[in-house]
C-alpha cells in the first residue's frame, strides 16, 4: 500500500546533465547521444503538444520528462542509421509515411476549423458546469500521512533480529520529545519514504489499508500508529493532518472545467464540419467492387 517508488529528479540519471553548454544562439543542450542532441526548444515544443493533464503529470512526475527524452535520442539514432539506408524510400515505407501525413494534415485542420473561439467558455458557463457537476467535485475524506517501515522477515532466522527492530523504534517513539522524522529517516527501511522524512503525502482514505486506516482513526493529529503487521512488514504511520469530505471549488477546478467545456465544443463543432462535408459531398461507395479488393489481397497472399 505505502511502499511507491521513489521518482527520480531531473538530472539523476546522468543522461540529462545541468552542465551541458550552450550553442551560439543561447538554446541549452538538454541531453546529447554521441553527435545527436536534444535542446531546450525541442522538450518545450513536446510539452506544449501534451495535454492539461499528461503535462501535469511530467511536472509531477520528472522522470516521465527523462524518460520521453532518452526515448527521443534512441529515435533520433535509430532514424540517423535508417536516413543512412535511404529506408524512407522504400515503397511499403514510403506509403506508410504518406498515410500518416494525410492522417496529420487532415485532424490537424479539422481541429482549426473546430476550434472555439478564445473567450469560450464564459464565466457564466463555466458556473453553470461547476453547478451541473454535482457529487462528480465532491472529494472524500484525505489523510495526510508519514511512515517508518520496518520489513517483514525473510526467512524464520531473521524473525527474532526484525522484531528486535520494531521493540527499538517503538522506544524511540515513545521516548519524551521523540522526533518522528529523524527516525524514520535512520530507520526506516523504505528508501522512497525514508529520504523524506517518512512522509506519503495525502491518501484518500478509500486507498488506504484498512488495517492502517482503523489504526489511524484511532490516533489524533501528529498522533501515531502502533506497528502494523502487513504482509510486506510493519509500518508505524504518524497522521500529520486530516481533510475532512468536501466539495472542490469553483476556482480548483476552473482550469479543467475550461478545459473539459472547449474540448467538448470543439468535438461536436467537428462532427457538424464532418456532417456538413458529407452532405455537399456525398459518398459513393461500389459495393460491387469493394469485396473484390479483399479477395485480391487473399490471392496475393
Amino acid at each position: 500500500m505505502f511502499r511507491n517508488s521513489i521518482l527520480f529528479p531531473l538530472f539523476a540519471t546522468g543522461l540529462l546533465m545541468p552542465a551541458f553548454a550552450q550553442d551560439a544562439g543561447g538554446k541549452a543542450v538538454i541531453a546529447k547521444m554521441g553527435d545527436i542532441e536534444i535542446r531546450a526548444d525541442e522538450v518545450r515544443g513536446w510539452l506544449a503538444g501534451l495535454d492539461e493533464q499528461q503535462r501535469e503529470a511530467a511536472k509531477a512526475q520528472p522522470n516521465l520528462l527523462t524518460e520521453a527524452v532518452r526515448s527521443l535520442l534512441v529515435q533520433r539514432l535509430v532514424l540517423q542509421e535508417a536516413d543512412s539506408k535511404k529506408w524512407a524510400e522504400r515503397p511499403d515505407v514510403a506509403a506508410k509515411i504518406e498515410r500518416q501525413r494525410g492522417s496529420i494534415v487532415a485532424e490537424s485542420y479539422l481541429r482549426s476549423m473546430a476550434e472555439p473561439d478564445k473567450n469560450f467558455p464564459s464565466e457564466d458557463e463555466i458556473k453553470k458546469a461547476y453547478d451541473s457537476a454535482g457529487d462528480a467535485l465532491n472529494v472524500p475524506r484525505r489523510l495526510k500521512l508519514a511512515q517508518i517501515f520496518i520489513a517483514a522477515p525473510a526467512d524464520a532466522k531473521e524473525k527474532a533480529a526484525k522484531e528486535a527492530q520494531v521493540a527499538a523504534v517503538k522506544k524511540k517513539l515513545a521516548a519524551s520529545g521523540a522526533d518522528f522524522a529523524a527516525i524514520a529517516k535512520a530507520d526506516s527501511e523504505e528508501p522512497a519514504t525514508a529520504e523524506k522524512s517518512g512522509e506519503l503525502g495525502w491518501v484518500g482514505e478509500s486507498q488506504i489499508q484498512p488495517e492502517i486506516r482503523d489504526e489511524a482513526a484511532k490516533v489524533t493529529k501528529n498522533g501515531v500508529t502502533a506497528p502494523v503487521l502487513l504482509k510486506d512488514g510493519w509500518h508505524f504511520v504518524k497522521v500529520l493532518d486530516r481533510e475532512e469530505p468536501r466539495k472542490l471549488t469553483l476556482e480548483e477546478v476552473k482550469p479543467k472545467l475550461q478545459e473539459k467545456l472547449r474540448e467538448q465544443r470543439t468535438q461536436a463543432a467537428s462532427q457538424a464540419y464532418l456532417a456538413k462535408l458529407l452532405k455537399d459531398h456525398p459518398v459513393v461507395i461500389n459495393e460491387i467492387e469493394l469485396p473484390k479488393v479483399l479477395g485480391a489481397n487473399k490471392s496475393a497472399e
